[in-house]
């Protein structure tokens, strides 16, 4: 297959990846990426209204480095097929933003506080013993998460079935087993999406969802 013939196959994957995310099934899925996405726009807009803002504030500087590029990128994950990049993605955001927090929860950051400063910051947290874990629990006692998944319970569910390794094995296995077919995204890059997909994608719409939940109570 040359370049041209390849760059066709990725095309006609991607215009049909959209046509199924645009139907009556996939369109649930590819609003709440989308609604995600506008949600930390917003939050960019309210947050960061200076160069100042993205410098010395954590939410500036979370939502500048993580949460907004990695939210237009979560779309192009789901666009096509790669749903272990879109679980990264969402656990990433998931992880900083629970650090944010911390940080945030510590009081103003200081005069000439910046990005080393406060990125020197989570390193010596996780390098002292504070697992991620720990961080999140103790979040969960400092917001009123009514309606929400918690920090920890939600990072662990997105890792559970895509990022630590049983995972993949468990749904490649399961998916042979039950339906005689590949998990969307095992093989090849892009990958077309078929109906027995939609269980995968109704999953990852909800995390989305939850997330955007989440973000709402703890960034206001």
């Amino acid at each position: 297959m040359d370049n041209n013939d390849l760059s066709q196959y990725y095309k006609a994957i991607i215009e049909g990846n959209c046509r199924f995310l645009r139907s009556e099934d996939g369109e649930p899925i590819l609003n709440a990426a989308l609604e995600l996405a506008n949600a930390i726009a917003e939050k960019f807009r309210d947050h960061v209204r200076s160069p100042k803002d993205y410098m010395e504030e954590p939410e500036g500087l979370y939502l500048t480095l993580f949460h907004s590029p990695y939210s237009y990128g979560l779309i192009k994950d789901l666009i096509t097929g790669d749903l272990s990049g879109c679980y990264c993605k969402l656990r990433i955001m998931l992880e900083e933003l629970a650090y944010c927090c911390e940080i945030k929860s510590r009081g103003k950051p200081g005069p000439g506080m910046n990005y080393e400063k406060l990125l020197h910051y989570v390193e010596s947290k996780r390098q002292s013993g504070d697992s991620t874990t720990k961080v999140m629990n103790k979040l969960a006692n400092n917001f009123h998460l009514k309606g929400c998944a918690s920090f920890a319970h939600l990072w662990r569910e997105t890792s559970n079935d895509y990022l630590h390794p049983a995972g993949p094995v468990r749904r490649f296995v399961s998916s042979m087993d039950d339906r005689g077919t590949i998990p969307v995204g095992a093989l090849i890059l892009p990958a077309q999406y078929v109906s027995a997909d939609l269980d995968d994608l109704r999953a990852l719409g909800l995390y989305l969802s939850a997330f955007r939940r989440l973000l709402d109570v703890v960034m206001p």
